[in-house]
């Protein structure tokens, strides 16, 4: 399967079966290597050269000394759409990007959910999470009844080991949940103020995940 387009409304249909599967209904679409690069092979095909550009396409760029990543920017009243229409999700990856805009016309809503993580902001980091530098990522947490649904709603609970020598001790900072059994970790300076920080994430009816962290210095 590819990603096909209905070139009567321009629109860009992606199959859920070309995404990578990360739990339960919940799927990511990589918007570089997977969205951008087959969009791409459309427009370069016979049928696809005679119309309109539909990606605007900026690589990493560095602001005030931050590099911010690339950016994928829909134009040209190009859409996407998702299929099959029924009642999964889908998080976008690998860029900030415009593809999540239900107002503007460019995602086609439906029964699909889309989680635009990095629809804007998102930072390039070169190497490991630095040592002593406040860290922020977000884990998926799974039932514990087949390990592979969704816990959704969960209370979770952080716990944080450094340099394989310090007890777990509770996390400084509340996890919160994004939705769809994902949950997002805030790390404090202190608590990444040593080489290896050893994180264990736990909830009723849930299963133990684990995160472990080298810094760079």
């Amino acid at each position: 399967m590819a990603i096909s387009v209905d070139w009567t409304t321009l629109t860009f249909i992606v199959p859920q079966g070309d995404l990578t599967l990360v739990s339960g209904t919940l799927y990511e679409m990589d918007t570089e290597n997977y969205f951008r690069q087959q969009v791409n092979a459309i427009m370069a095909s016979e049928e696809g050269i005679v119309f309109e550009d539909p990606l605007n396409h900026f690589t990493e760029t560095v602001i005030a000394g931050v590099t911010y990543a690339r950016l994928i920017e829909m134009i040209n009243g190009y859409s996407v759409r998702f299929s099959p229409d029924s009642q999964w999700s889908v998080i976008y990856n690998g860029s900030n990007n415009n593809l999540f805009d239900v107002e503007a016309g460019i995602l086609e809503q439906n029964q699909v959910q889309v989680i635009p993580q990095n629809s804007a902001g998102l930072i390039r980091e070169s190497g490991n999470p630095r040592k002593g530098v406040a860290y922020s990522f977000s884990i998926a947490m799974a039932q514990a009844l087949d390990h592979v649904s969704p816990l959704i709603g969960a209370t979770v609970s952080g716990f944080v080991s450094q340099d394989g020598s310090t007890p777990p001790v509770a996390l400084a900072t509340a996890i919160t949940e994004i939705g769809l059994g994902l949950y997002r970790v805030s790390l404090t300076a202190a608590e990444m103020d040593f080489n290896e920080v050893a994180c264990a994430f736990t909830a009723p009816d849930g299963d133990t995940r684990f995160v472990i962290i080298e810094t760079a210095r």
